[in-house]
C-alpha cells in the first residue's frame, strides 16, 4: 500500500502477518508535519506521535548518510493493537558494495519473545535482497541475547 509520496520515489508499507512496516526518513517527516496532526497519528497509530517523534529523531540522526553509507529504516505498527511496538532496519547500508548492517529494537519488555522481530526481519531481510540489491546483510548482536541469537 502506497502511503505517502516523496520528491524521489514513492514510500511504501509492507505487512506481515501481525505487522505493518512503515518506511520512515526525513523526507516521509517532512511530508508528514506538512499534512498535520491527523495524518501523523495515523502515520504513527497514535496520538502520542510527540514522544515517537523524539525517539526517532535521536535515531535518524546518527545514522543520515555518513561516510558514502545510508539507511532505510522502517517503524512497526501491531496490526491488533495499531501501535508502534519497535522499528527495525537498515542503519549502515553501503550502496557501492551492496552490503548493510541490520538493527533491530522493541519499545517493551511486553512485546519480547512472541516472534514479533523474526517475523519483522523476515520481511526486512526479504526487502534488502530483493528490493535493495543487497548481497550481504549483517546483525551485530549480544552474545546473551538469546532471543537474538536464535
Amino acid at each position: 500500500m502506497v502511503i505517502l509520496e516523496a520528491k524521489t520515489r514513492i514510500m511504501k508499507q509492507y505487512e506481515t502477518q501481525r505487522l505493518i512496516l512503515r518506511e520512515f526518513n526525513p523526507a516521509v517527516r517532512q511530508r508528514l508535519e506538512k499534512k498535520g496532526e491527523a495524518e501523523m497519528t495515523s502515520f504513527f497509530g497514535s496520538s502520542n506521535y510527540l514522544e515517537l517523534l523524539s525517539y526517532q529523531d535521536q535515531f535518524l540522526d546518527s545514522f543520515i548518510d555518513t561516510h558514502r553509507q545510508t539507511f532505510r529504516h522502517w517503524l512497526l505498527v501491531s496490526k491488533e493493537e495499531e501501535r508502534v511496538i519497535g522499528d527495525c532496519g537498515f542503519h549502515r547500508w553501503a550502496k557501492i558494495h551492496q552490503w548493510a548492517e541490520v538493527g533491530y529494537g522493541l519499545r517493551t519488555s511486553s512485546d519480547h519473545n512472541k516472534g514479533l522481530m523474526t517475523e519483522a526481519l523476515q520481511k526486512v531481510v526479504d526487502i534488502g535482497f530483493q528490493e535493495m540489491g543487497l548481497r550481504r546483510i549483517e546483525a551485530f548482536i549480544e552474545t546473551d541475547n538469546l532471543a537474538s541469537l536464535k
